[in-house]
């Protein structure tokens, strides 16, 4: 069996210091004795775990004004999109993150309680043009085609673009007789977008937290992963995300084992050993010594074709 910390995968980092500065180091992952519970079940995280967005976002959003532009045949006295385009293209992502993060601020969880989800994205679609610069005039003109448009196609596989490892890891934890399920701060189109990318029968359950009206790091929303999931122990779910404050720490939360996916490489293990620390959880999920290759509770990878012999290893 491959090594939990192999090739594919970060290493662990201590706190130990040299000058002043964190070193890495050998520390091992591990979880104690009395605690190997076989997993049963494999939960996972959609954005940036399974899939992602196909190319940039900043591209969807300006081929749907596009579209609205050339079919409403809209012309402007003092503003023309061919002329514009890749100005306004240019602002359009930094502009939908400030857009997103104060929509999410303002009404949490996609505005649950509080409006339809389509509001919610209609208003961060508004921001977002008019934070990068488009014109008032132009903007009351197209929000409402160009926002409905815009949530029409990210309902659907083709927006979307799955990592090159996870057909083929589904398909193994499937052989292995491995269920699993999905659990993500996610809108109810989510299970759509599974559907159109062809693994929406892989999963025993998909949970998003508009469906509960909970969001991860919540132990409540993994509280009703373990119903789902006809669990009796949370060790009985490895939980596999690629965000420390809703992955990671909502499995730590919980006492579950966990899968933290950093495919950009920055050191995000040492901020979960600092975590640990901090919680007092070292002796759940720390070990002094080498790295361990069995009964893995806290793994750092940067690929999910790592998650097959991490579960094997929990079997």
């Amino acid at each position: 069996m491959a090594s939990t910390l192999g090739a594919s995968i970060l290493p662990a980092f201590s706190l130990k210091k040299r000058g002043g500065t964190k070193t890495k180091a050998t520390v091992a992952i591990d979880i104690t004795e009395k605690e190997k519970i076989p997993v049963k079940i494999v939960t996972f995280d959609f954005t940036g775990t399974l899939g992602k967005v196909n190319g940039p976002t900043e591209d969807h959003y300006i081929r749907a004004l596009q579209d609205v532009i050339d079919g409403k045949k809209l012309v402007y006295d003092d503003w023309n999109f061919e002329d514009e385009q890749e100005k306004l293209k240019s602002h359009l992502f930094p502009a939908f993150v400030v857009a997103y993060k104060d929509q999410m601020r303002r009404f949490p969880n996609f505005g649950y309680g509080k409006m339809t989800t389509r509001r919610w994205w209609d208003n961060v679609i508004y921001e977002t043009f008019s934070k990068a610069g488009l014109p008032k005039e132009v903007l009351n003109d197209v929000k409402e085609p160009v926002g409905r448009l815009l949530y029409d196609n990210f309902a659907k596989g083709d927006v979307w673009i799955l990592f090159p490892e996870v057909l083929h890891m589904l398909d193994e934890l499937k052989s292995n007789g491995i269920r699993m399920g999905v659990v993500s701060n996610f809108d109810e189109r989510l299970e759509g977008i599974l559907k159109h990318l062809g693994i929406l029968g892989y999963f025993k359950f998909v949970l998003t937290s508009v469906d509960i009206g909970i969001e991860k790091p919540s132990p409540a929303i993994f509280e009703k992963v373990m119903e789902l999931s006809e669990t009796e122990f949370p060790e009985e779910i490895l939980h596999v995300g690629d965000t420390i404050r809703t992955d990671v720490e909502g499995a730590m939360n919980m006492g579950m084992p966990f899968v933290f996916v950093e495919r950009d490489g920055e050191d995000g293990a040492l901020a979960i050993v600092d975590m640990l620390k901090e919680r007092g959880l070292q002796q759940d999920y720390l070990a002094p010594g080498g790295i361990s290759t069995n009964h893995t509770k806290c793994n750092v990878v940067r690929s999910l074709a790592s998650v097959v012999d991490i579960v094997e290893s929990h079997r």
